[in-house]
């Protein structure tokens, strides 16, 4: 394992143990972040993986407090900006 890959896994579950939900983003067909979403699985019991902000069930966040995020090394940091403007966006409104 390269050390930056290495370094999102121990983050993942180093963040998944803290949250309501784990938020994964990314390739689905990526076997570093598939890694990522099995390894918050293990610490966490509410994770989605998603490749952008527009799979985003709004609905699922309702009595949720603290979420995590976590992207695969591959995905665009503007993919992980926007999911993170949605999410503000909703807990503004909520």
């Amino acid at each position: 394992i390269c050390p930056s890959t290495e370094i999102r896994q121990k983050e993942t579950e180093e963040i998944a143990k803290k949250v309501d939900m784990m938020i994964i983003i990314g390739d689905k067909r990526s076997s570093n972040t598939n890694k990522l979403y099995d390894m918050a699985c293990n610490f966490c019991n509410n994770v989605i993986f998603i490749s952008d902000e527009t799979e985003l069930e709004l609905e699922r966040f309702k009595d949720i407090k603290k979420v995590g995020i976590m992207a695969g090394a591959s995905t665009p940091k503007e993919d992980i900006h926007k999911v993170k403007e949605v999410l503000l966006k909703y807990a503004d409104q909520n």
